[in-house]
């Protein structure tokens, strides 16, 4: 089974062939589940041998009292993250052995770390949902570790096949990843359809993201609504729905958050700029990622022929998993 795997601060995202893909947040946290529900699930519970038993994703925002969420570098290194990685794994199929084959990506300033990340992956791995009453077998027995974007310009380009199509997109394609820390730029140039390689003089990193914007709200609410008391991951999700609940009320913040991240979209948009100039000599940009939710629209509006793609959380995942298939059939 092939499966692309996209870890990120925000929101960890699986792909796997037959159409199956989800999402779910970054966080774990303990065990804690409401005593009473309708029609609610029981919540994604994931048990890892010799760490114990977790809530991962939103129910660990919403359930759990203590919660675990890293924004680091050596997070890969770390026991959440091995969590994350399991629990995409369990939702991606219910059989009880399974040999598995991953593309992933990590983001640019940490590409350096793509060795640690694929001897954490390969292997066999143990994990039981908490709604199954049996334990999961993997072995991962191929991992391929990508720069992060190419996820997205692969989610473009290839079919579920690994075929390259799209011969539209030719020449110089550009790809702005905006994360929860960094912000990836990157540059490929296609000069036939069957052809792709980075250009690396035009593809680098920008230490502004998605968290950037999440902390200005989160101090600003803590100043106009100084009761409130949301976590990381739920003010993310006011900024994006554009209001928060305060006393029964909703509190529109679009014009906040529109001012508040106007220098970080500024940031973002400067850096591309500075390689690629105007942008004029690119087939396309893509925009993707997470932030993309909380700025991108703002961004592609910088270039006449920039977009957000249809499903920024999920393209990387997707096309990584595409590209497992050009490579492993």
């Amino acid at each position: 089974m092939i499966i692309g795997i996209d870890i990120g601060y925000y929101q960890t995202k699986w792909d796997r062939e037959g159409g199956r893909k989800a999402s779910f947040l970054s966080v774990s946290g303990t065990p804690d589940l409401p005593r009473f529900s309708i029609g609610g699930s029981s919540g994604r519970i994931v048990e890892v041998p010799s760490d114990g038993i977790w809530l991962v994703g939103g129910e660990a925002v919403e359930q759990s009292r203590f919660e675990t969420k890293r924004e680091d570098r050596a997070w890969i290194r770390s026991k959440l993250y091995y969590r994350l990685f399991l629990a995409a794994l369990a939702e991606a199929t219910d059989e009880t052995d399974v040999d598995v084959q991953i593309v992933t990506g990590l983001p640019l300033a940490y590409y350096s770390d793509n060795e640690v990340q694929r001897q954490l992956f390969l292997g066999e791995h143990r994990v039981r949902l908490g709604d199954r009453d049996y334990w999961q077998q993997f072995n991962v027995t191929d991992c391929v570790s990508l720069p992060q974007p190419l996820g997205t310009v692969f989610s473009e380009i290839l079919d579920d096949d690994g075929q390259f199509v799209n011969e539209e997109y030719m020449d110089l394609l550009g790809c702005i990843d905006v994360g929860g820390k960094t912000t990836n730029v990157q540059a490929v140039n296609r000069p036939d359809p069957e052809t792709l390689h980075e250009i690396a003089r035009e593809t680098f990193f920008i230490d502004v993201g998605g968290w950037d914007l999440t902390r200005r709200i989160q101090v600003y609410l803590a100043k106009r609504c100084p009761d409130l008391d949301l976590r990381d991951h739920e003010i993310a999700k006011a900024i994006i729905q554009g209001w928060v609940r305060y006393h029964g009320k909703k509190v529109d913040i679009t014009d906040t958050v529109n001012t508040m991240s106007s220098d970080l979209i500024d940031q973002i948009v400067g850096g591309a700029t500075s390689a690629w100039g105007s942008g004029a000599q690119l087939t396309t940009v893509l925009v993707t990622g997470g932030g993309a939710l909380l700025m991108g629209p703002r961004i592609a509006a910088q270039f006449r022929q920039a977009r957000v793609v249809e499903r920024p959380i999920t393209a990387n995942a997707e096309g990584y998993r595409r590209y497992g298939r050009r490579l492993w059939g």
